[in-house]
């Protein structure tokens, strides 16, 4: 987990898991990614996520999976991010919410 601060108060956050996963172990799952509504747009969510590339390549994967819920919001911060949506899908991850979108971010390009 890494945190974002704005004057000592916590206003993001990001964190991955550990756990590889997929056909060749080729996935870890950004658990979390969240600014807090009055500080979007600051380019915060960008930075939290280049540390979870960061921390990817640490963990030698290629991809990142990322289960962006059906919020159309969401979907489209990731996008904006080079996200698409997942090749490859979990199947524990698929049957905790069907309704989820799972998009992954490839760290070769």
């Amino acid at each position: 987990m890494i945190g974002a601060f704005y004057n000592e108060k916590l206003i993001g956050f990001a964190g991955c898991g550990g756990i590889k996963f997929g056909s060749r172990k080729q996935y870890i799952q950004l658990t979390e990614l969240h600014v807090s509504y009055n500080h979007r747009g600051w380019g915060i969510g960008k930075t939290l996520f280049e540390y979870c590339i960061e921390y990817a390549e640490e963990m030698s994967v290629k991809k990142l999976d990322i289960v962006a819920s059906s919020s159309e919001e969401r979907q489209i911060a990731y996008k904006k991010l080079g996200c698409i949506h997942a090749m490859e899908v979990e199947s524990t991850l698929f049957e905790q919410d069907p309704d989820d979108i799972h998009m992954e971010f490839s760290l070769i390009n």
